[in-house]
């Protein structure tokens, strides 16, 4: 099992901790960029320490967490294509895990048109077997949304669908950046 503890330090995705963190909580950043999602039926929602994410757990069973989803607000990257988003981080993460096996990279787009990049692999992190997914989401003006999954290998057939469903319930409609006005305290 996943601990809460270690849900919630789940390191951010490809672009490292947001240099700034925002007053108002990530989900009031969301819906001001017009992008939204579905939180998974019966599983919880915290915003990160830093209000540059949400996280959401699955239902708590014996030991804690076995399952968990973090996504994190748009912030600019490199201008690297998708393509060369996804590969370099696959070579990061067969460096960071000796156990590292890539089941699936690819690039797709959502029901709703919405482009993006996929890794999927099993790794052992704290000696328990885990798949993760790790989602890239490009959008306007050199910005990208992360998209973290993270469930017990035990555990995978029931949580990876629901993986599945929230990036297909992701929208981005006349997506925007929020506003240049946003109240940002430095870190």
């Amino acid at each position: 099992m996943i601990s809460r503890r270690t849900i919630l330090a789940l390191p951010f995705l490809a672009s490292g901790a947001c240099k700034a963190a925002l007053v108002e909580s990530p989900a009031e950043v969301f819906a001001r960029s017009r992008i939204s999602f579905s939180r998974p039926q019966g599983w919880s929602q915290e915003d990160s320490e830093d209000k540059a994410a949400i996280y959401f757990m699955s239902p708590e069973i014996e030991g804690g967490v076995d399952a968990s989803l973090a996504i994190e607000l748009p912030q600019s990257v490199n201008e690297q294509s998708l393509e060369a988003d996804l590969k370099s981080h696959s070579e990061r993460l067969a460096a960071k895990y000796v156990r590292y096996k890539e089941r699936r990279l690819l690039q797709a787009r959502t029901d709703r048109g919405l482009r993006y990049g996929l890794i999927e692999y099993e790794a052992t992190k704290n000696q328990i077997a885990v798949i993760e997914q790790v989602i890239y989401v490009p959008m306007p003006k050199g910005m990208r949304i992360f998209i973290f999954g993270s469930t017990t290998q035990r555990t995978a057939s029931v949580n990876l669908p629901v993986f599945d469903k929230f990036m297909r319930s992701l929208v981005a409609t006349q997506w925007r950046p929020a506003s240049r006005h946003s109240q940002v305290r430095p870190r």
